[in-house]
């Protein structure tokens, strides 16, 4: 592609993680992660969550809370779906405070499915 004068972008990037997460490949879907950086492209909210969903997926659970701590600090701000493969991830590998501690920060963050949201204005 780069051979051919086109510069790959996020979206390029973004179907690169997936298609190797979707079979099963979390180490290259890192390495193209690492690559998208290193040319400059700004991950987006997507690419973190669809990283995480493969780590977590392979028993990566630290690996994928690096990457979900690393979001802030790209200028991305993790969101529902985020913190979902998170806690899911936790919950998987038994993690249950980590986890509690996860769902008191998204607590923290006004971060909630919108069926809480409903729940909690009495709205069902």
């Amino acid at each position: 592609m780069v051979d051919k004068g086109v510069q790959p972008d996020n979206w390029t990037y973004n179907n690169l993680i997936y298609g190797y997460s979707s079979w099963g490949q979390w180490k290259e879907a890192v390495r193209v992660f690492k690559e998208m950086t290193s040319w400059g492209i700004l991950p987006d909210v997507v690419t973190f969550s669809m990283l995480m969903a493969s780590l977590c997926k392979h028993g990566k659970i630290k690996d994928a809370r690096d990457v979900f701590d690393s979001m802030a600090m790209k200028g991305q701000k993790p969101d529902i779906f985020s913190y979902q493969i998170m806690l899911n991830g936790y919950a998987t590998k038994g993690c249950l405070v980590d986890m509690a501690d996860l769902f008191n920060l998204m607590l923290g963050d006004s971060i909630a499915h919108p069926y809480f949201q409903c729940a909690d204005q009495g709205i069902r």
